[in-house]
């Protein structure tokens, strides 16, 4: 399976295209060079010199390897690179089924009325677990099954997808830290306060977190253009995106002419109501700690990104 590097499967004894980073960092044109031990070498020890065609670099590690290791690592390549690995039917079992429960799960256990039975039956607290066992579990089976699903490649790793993230995680963490950190009539627990004049980011949009889950799924889904990887972020974008759908008709059947005004003063797309003239932008001091909160998190995402998922999030 693919992952940060290129795939060792039925590349050994034959040919393979690299790029060579010039003094000023820029890639070379890509040329051939035979796939064997020397080049195996090259790319252990030291994978930056020599970058296979579509990666970027500062993502293999360089690993301290002697001859004894090298050429057992050779050997075991030489030996299955012409294996076509067996890949069980039940690997996109796993992440469809997660999606499944993660996205239908959340769409199904709080829509009105199954939600009104349930909680009638189990009490609210036994609801709220069910509720919480099924997400946790649904999104398990997706981070395994996109983990563990064979590679199907839509598009190649290009070097300038790693950088989409990196720019666009900032605005992430705003929408974040704001739309969770602040009080919102979308919010869960809070419709009462759609009776209240909105402020903070409420003047920027309804919703804020959600709209943060929609940008940072599709800001992973360029440099993750394997199958798995873009049913993983494709199915957040559709639950965020289908949460304000549904969250904005839940609350105009609880709160009707209540949620009519409030959604007159504010808008679903960021900084609409603004531009219709229909509010204005209203931040206080408590708004600029959530702006500093949101960039202390964006520095430690971006150093700990390795250690949490594997791969970098700092790409030279």
């Amino acid at each position: 399976r693919a992952g940060p590097g290129p795939s060792f499967a039925d590349r050994y004894g034959g040919l393979t295209a690299v790029r060579v980073p010039g003094p000023d960092g820029a890639l070379g044109p890509a040329r051939p060079v035979p796939y064997d031990r020397a080049y195996l070498t090259r790319a252990l020890l030291a994978p930056d010199a020599e970058l296979a065609d579509g990666y970027p670099a500062g993502v293999m590690p360089a690993y301290r390897l002697d001859d004894t290791q090298i050429d057992a690592i050779a050997a075991a390549l030489a030996a299955v690179a012409h294996e076509a690995p067996e890949v069980p039917t039940t690997t996109w079992l796993w992440l469809w089924l997660g999606v499944g429960l993660f996205v239908g799960g959340h769409f199904v256990l709080s829509s009105g009325p199954i939600r009104g039975r349930l909680v009638a039956r189990l009490g609210a607290g036994p609801f709220s677990g069910l509720y919480s066992v099924v997400a946790v579990a649904g999104l398990g089976l997706m981070v395994h099954g996109a983990g563990v699903a064979p590679y199907v490649e839509l598009w190649p790793r290009w070097t300038w997808t790693a950088a989409v993230p990196l720019y666009v995680m900032p605005l992430v963490m705003v929408l974040w830290v704001f739309g969770f950190g602040s009080k919102n009539p979308a919010a869960v627990m809070q419709g009462e306060r759609a009776a209240e004049a909105p402020s903070g980011i409420t003047t920027v949009t309804r919703h804020p977190a959600l709209w943060g889950f929609v940008i940072w799924a599709l800001a992973h889904l360029p440099p993750n253009g394997d199958l798995a990887w873009v049913v993983f972020f494709g199915g957040f974008a559709a639950l965020a995106a289908g949460g304000m759908w549904h969250i904005e008709r839940r609350r105009l059947r609880d709160l009707g002419a209540v949620w009519q005004q409030y959604r007159a003063q504010t808008s679903i797309v960021p900084f609409a109501a603004v531009i219709s003239g229909r509010t204005r932008l209203r931040f206080g001091w408590g708004d600029l700690v959530r702006l500093v909160v949101a960039a202390v998190l964006y520095v430690g995402m971006l150093h700990s990104h390795r250690l949490l998922f594997g791969v970098p999030a700092l790409v030279p």
